[in-house]
């Protein structure tokens, strides 16, 4: 039996990526799917800019040990009378805990995306996650890890795969002429997208000196780089300029800024790359793959719970310039064979990566059918 829930969705995050993106879209959906859903978010955040509804911004000052932060979340959940708290970053785990505490009815369930880091057992962790009802992690391979890091039985760890929407793709080529046409490259160019922040870890560097090691063999690419900087990482956009100019690769590059909509650009690419030292999950890469196009991503974390290699894109070697370069080689050489790597890469979503299917499997952990 399904029951309309009042959920409260906490996020204190101030940066806008793919872990706060995820409370506006799953917020979305379980109010589509008839539930109550209110947001407690960030002031000044780039989130609370986004979510229009019954929103409470929070001024949180001192990350995992604000009282009166923690005395809010506790009201609004008593406030709202909600049945479930959804709790997305690590930080926010405190509040949780906190109004779980004074409120033992209330289902708390943690949506994780980022990888966990050491151990997490002393007192005060023990007392956080023993009020956590449910932990959602986004592979397997972090579900595993989780199990062995954190105080919580095996059972209440489980493993929810992200999901992406599934596009039209009969638009796709008409997406492909105006996005090339636009960014002024010709359909016969070799365009990878890079949709990601602007952020040292998360691999542009490693990408761009693959662009240098593959020059002198006439293999040049183009690259659209799709994001902004992350916060705090101001300045980056420039340093990287000056990475491409020293490498001699600035005509084969462009950098767009954050695009609301990259479903264009997923369809104008022949491959989607992500070269992130151990990437937990890799949300642009199931985004890609809905689009028929091949991807490519380092073979560490979740990535390789995406793609199969060979079959729907390739794997490379973490962090090695060299096995990255050799990889859009081969992409590049047989270009005639992507199509049918794109098209086993609609597929994979289709079965294992639908957003429609994650609603779905959230909406019954929610409703206690775990």
């Amino acid at each position: 039996m399904v029951t309309t829930l009042k959920i409260l969705e906490l996020c204190l995050s101030p940066s806008l990526g793919g872990n706060e993106l995820y409370v506006e879209r799953i917020g979305r959906a379980l109010e589509g799917a008839g539930h109550q859903v209110t947001y407690a978010l960030k002031e000044k955040g780039r989130l609370a800019g986004r979510i229009r509804g019954s929103v409470t911004l929070l001024k949180q000052r001192i990350p995992y040990a604000d009282l009166p932060t923690a005395l809010a979340v506790l009201r609004m959940v008593r406030a709202v009378r909600a049945d479930a708290l959804h709790v997305h970053v690590t930080t926010d785990l405190p509040l949780a805990a906190f109004a779980k505490t004074f409120c033992p009815g209330l289902r708390v369930v943690y949506t994780k995306q980022m990888q966990p880091g050491g151990p997490k057992k002393d007192l005060f962790h023990r007392w956080v996650y023993g009020r956590i009802d449910l932990l959602l992690a986004a592979t397997e391979q972090m579900r595993v890890r989780l199990v062995d890091l954190l105080p919580m039985e095996p059972g209440r760890i489980k493993r929810l795969y992200l999901g992406t929407s599934l596009p039209d793709i009969a638009a796709k080529p008409a997406m492909r002429r105006e996005v090339r046409n636009r960014y002024g490259h010709a359909d016969s160019d070799f365009l990878i997208l890079f949709p990601n922040r602007l952020d040292p870890q998360k691999g542009q560097e490693l990408l761009i000196e693959a662009l240098r090691l593959l020059k002198p063999r006439a293999v040049t690419p183009r690259v659209i780089f799709a994001g902004a900087e992350t916060v705090g990482c101001e300045g980056y956009k420039a340093s990287l300029q000056s990475v491409v100019d020293t490498a001699g690769v600035a005509r084969q590059c462009t950098f767009t800024g954050f695009i609301e909509d990259l479903g264009p650009l997923y369809a104008a690419a022949d491959i989607v790359a992500l070269a992130t030292r151990e990437e937990t999950f890799g949300m642009v890469l199931i985004e890609g793959m809905a689009w028929s196009t091949p991807v490519i991503g380092s073979n560490a974390g979740g990535v390789p719970e995406i793609i199969d290699h060979g079959r729907n894109g390739f794997l490379f070697a973490s962090m090695d310039a060299g096995s990255l370069a050799a990889t859009i080689e081969r992409c590049v050489r047989e270009r005639e064979t992507l199509p049918g790597l794109g098209r086993a890469a609609r597929l994979t979503v289709e079965n294992k990566f639908s957003f429609e299917n994650h609603v779905r499997q959230f909406d019954g952990y929610l409703q206690k059918n775990d």
